[in-house]
């Protein structure tokens, strides 16, 4: 696994959108993470990108990437992640949401990689709030704790 950054202004740079576009395309994208970097004029988002070198991980389809998890995640983790995937879709159908309204695939993966033990190792995975880990917390640190036994709390 590698990483690569950039630096995307937020006065318009088409060469920075540009350059971070070309490596989107042309890489395995494991994950993206984003942060937005309030500094007056000079303000700007910053990525961080996790890419997988020398193995395809990812599997194009149109031009939407799909991760396989099961060449990703070591055999324990992505044990786990069928677990909460299962959770997640008896969740999904008890709450009549889609499944990817609880929780998205890249964020199950991300409780698997350093399982989550608290509601703060919950929040701190992008895209996850106050609102999800109190609607869902609860039901999915149980689920973790039960697979890698631990202290979970929220």
């Amino acid at each position: 696994m590698a990483y690569a950054f950039f630096r995307v202004p937020s006065a318009p740079e088409p060469g920075a959108v540009d350059e971070l576009n070309r490596f989107l395309r042309s890489h395995s994208v494991l994950a993206v993470q984003r942060e937005w970097v309030s500094a007056g004029d000079g303000s700007f988002w910053a990525f961080c990108i996790q890419y997988g070198e020398g193995t395809q991980a990812v599997a194009r389809a149109g031009n939407q990437a799909k991760i396989d998890y099961k060449e990703v995640l070591t055999e324990s983790q992505f044990s786990l992640y069928v677990k909460l995937r299962d959770l997640r879709k008896q969740v999904a159908e008890r709450e009549g949401v889609p499944f990817f309204a609880v929780f998205t695939n890249e964020q199950l993966a991300e409780m698997t990689k350093k399982p989550a033990r608290t509601g703060a190792d919950l929040k701190a995975i992008p895209g996850i709030g106050e609102g999800r880990v109190e609607k869902y917390g609860k039901e999915i640190l149980a689920a973790i704790n039960e697979h890698a036994p631990g202290e979970t709390t929220l």
